[in-house]
């Protein structure tokens, strides 16, 4: 998962929360729609919401972290 794959989960999240201003019902949709992706997915939503994504063919070792 990239960076615009996990925002678009994210709008795709704020469309089904019954309040799309409300952060706890976002995440918990995001949580679910989360829940049915390969685990691979997941992880790799958590690198890119924690800051972490390393692009695809990039060495972890010769990305930048903050």
């Amino acid at each position: 998962m990239d960076k615009h794959r996990f925002w678009r989960l994210i709008e795709a999240a704020r469309a089904q929360a019954p309040r799309s201003y409300d952060a706890e019902a976002v995440a918990r949709e995001a949580t679910l729609l989360l829940a049915a992706r390969p685990v691979e997915e997941i992880v790799a939503a958590d690198q890119v919401m924690r800051g972490r994504w390393i692009p695809p063919g990039t060495s972890p070792s010769t990305t930048p972290t903050k």
